[in-house]
This record gives C-alpha cells, sequence and structure tokens, in this order.
C-alpha cells in the first residue's frame, strides 16, 4: 500500500511538471504571436504617421506658394485655406486615436518622421487641444522626441493664442492688407538669453533684412503696459494710413501708411479700456475690451475714405 502511493506520487509529480512545460511552451508561443501582432499594428501606425506628415507639410507649402503668387486674403488663397483645414481635420481623427490609445509614438518605436506627425498636428490644432496635450508635448521635449526649435514654437504659440507675450519670438503673421508682423514678445532685453540657453539662433539674426514689423515691452517699462496690434483697412484691404488711436480722450497712436499700428500703452488697474479711432477728427470705430492678456489685436474695416 505505501509503494503504490509513492508510485502515484510520482505519477502525479510527472504531470504537474508535464503541465508546466505545456503550460510555458503555449506561454511562449503566445507571447510570440502577439509580440507579431505588436509589431505588424506599429508597421500599419508608423505607416499612418508618416503620411499625416507629408500631408501636413505638403498643404501648408502650396498656402504658402499661392499666398507668393496670388496674395494673402485671394480667392485662391482661401480655396487652399479650405483644403489645408479640411486635411488638418483628417489629421487629427488620425493622430489623436493613436496617442489616446498608445499615447506618444517614439523615434525608437517607430521612425522620427512618425513622432514628428504627433507634434504638428497638435501644433496646427486649435486652442484647446494644444492646452489638453500640453504636458504631452513637454515631456516628448524632455525623452528628446522633438526638437528644441519644435518645443519653443509650441510654447510661443500657445502664449500668444491666449494673448500672452511670447518667450522666444517665434510667432509672426501677414494681416489681410499685406503687413508683416511678430506678435509682442516678453522682455527683449533677455530673449537671447532665452534662445541661446535652450540652443536656438539669436533673434536678431532672424530678423535681419526682413520687412517684419514688430515693437516689444522691455524690462524697464510698467508691468502693466498693454500693447495693441491694429489692422485698418477699406474696401478690396486697402490699409488706412493716418487713423488716430485715442482711449480716454488721451491720443496713443496711429496706423502707419497701411492701416498697422503697434501700440504700448499703461492701464493699470482697469479693468475694461476703451478705444476710440478717429481719421480726420471724426470717429470712425469704438471698441471696447475686457483687460486680462498681454496683449490684443484690433481689427477695423471703415467705409470707404474715398469721396
Amino acid at each position: 500500500m505505501g509503494k503504490l502511493i509513492i508510485l502515484n506520487s510520482r505519477i502525479m509529480k510527472k504531470r504537474s511538471l508535464f503541465g508546466v512545460l505545456v503550460f510555458l511552451i503555449l506561454f511562449l508561443l503566445d507571447a510570440k504571436i502577439v509580440s507579431c501582432q505588436t509589431k505588424s499594428e506599429f508597421k500599419e501606425i508608423t505607416q499612418k504617421l508618416e503620411q499625416v506628415y507629408v500631408l501636413d507639410q505638403s498643404s501648408r507649402e502650396s498656402l504658402n506658394e499661392v499666398q507668393r503668387t496670388s496674395g494673402y486674403g485671394s480667392s485662391e488663397y482661401n480655396k487652399k485655406l479650405k483644403e489645408m483645414n479640411f486635411q488638418d481635420s483628417i489629421n487629427r481623427d488620425i493622430v489623436f486615436e493613436i496617442i489616446d490609445n498608445y499615447g506618444w509614438i517614439n523615434k525608437s518605436t517607430s521612425s522620427e518622421t512618425a513622432s514628428k506627425a504627433i507634434f504638428y498636428v497638435i501644433q496646427h490644432s486649435d486652442l484647446q487641444t494644444q492646452i489638453k496635450y500640453k504636458e504631452l508635448v513637454q515631456k516628448a521635449f524632455a525623452d528628446s522626441e522633438i526638437s528644441n526649435t519644435e518645443y519653443v514654437l509650441f510654447e510661443d504659440r500657445l502664449n500668444v493664442r491666449q494673448g500672452k507675450y511670447q518667450l522666444y519670438g517665434t510667432q509672426r503673421a501677414v494681416d489681410n492688407i499685406g503687413n508683416s508682423y511678430l506678435y509682442p514678445v516678453d522682455n527683449i532685453d533677455s530673449v537671447n538669453i532665452r534662445r541661446v540657453k535652450i540652443g536656438i539662433q539669436e533673434l536678431s539674426e532672424q530678423l535681419a533684412n526682413s520687412q517684419i514689423k514688430y515693437n516689444f515691452p522691455t524690462e524697464a517699462e510698467p508691468q502693466n503696459d498693454v500693447v495693441f496690434i491694429g489692422h485698418i483697412w477699406e474696401r478690396d484691404n486697402i490699409g488706412v494710413d493716418h487713423v488716430s488711436v485715442y482711449h480716454n480722450n488721451k491720443y496713443i497712436g496711429k496706423t502707419d501708411l497701411n492701416g498697422f499700428f503697434f501700440i504700448r500703452h499703461s492701464f493699470f488697474q482697469k479693468d475694461m479700456i476703451e478705444l476710440t479711432f478717429k481719421r480726420d477728427e471724426k470717429v470712425v470705430g469704438q471698441i471696447p475690451l475686457n483687460k486680462g492678456r498681454d496683449f490684443y489685436e484690433i481689427y477695423l474695416k471703415l467705409e470707404s475714405t474715398i469721396d
């Protein structure tokens, strides 16, 4: 009877070892299958993202070319802009589904182009989307997934869209009148220090020989300064010169020869700002503004000034 128990014990041990061996073999086979699926899956994701990057960049190249040949605000320009916005919406659907499921697809897992696609789709999205993914972009920068230049582009654009001074001076624009301008930069005295520290070219080198209009708050000026960027035009996007700007009957500046102004003025703790616009002593517009931004952009179309 004792021998039978010992024999059964040995058989049970063998069966147990056999079961463990079978489990390990099945586990390894399953892991191999999962690995193959993962590789296949990420190959497909990489291809999608790389295509997104190509379409994101090519649509902007086409828009820039039309702007150069037909002009900002032309019917050809507006058509291309509409096409680009439509393509952007498709790109966002693809990219946000990927990052919401997998996070940032890094270069080592995928490719550098695929990683760039994620960045540029976020960069070209609306403000709320950029705020949503801000920490993801910051982590991507810390992990060297995006370059110094790409990171400062994102930070500056996020600030500008919220009416805050940009830190690195990367954000510029062209208005419907044809004025090319740089958005306000915080403390121009320190901007090159910030740029050099993060490893990008000095701002003065980028602006050399350009037609870009700009004006900056400096460290020596009051902290409550507000900057106004103004665009005043009449029919056919013709800029209107010598439009004077007043606050509480105090003259604070005027438009240049192409209907543009860049005015700094101190309002200190006032909650409301109301600007009045005059041409030849005649009031041509009034705009109330709520305090709370570093700068404001003002667009004002006038009735024809030509008699």
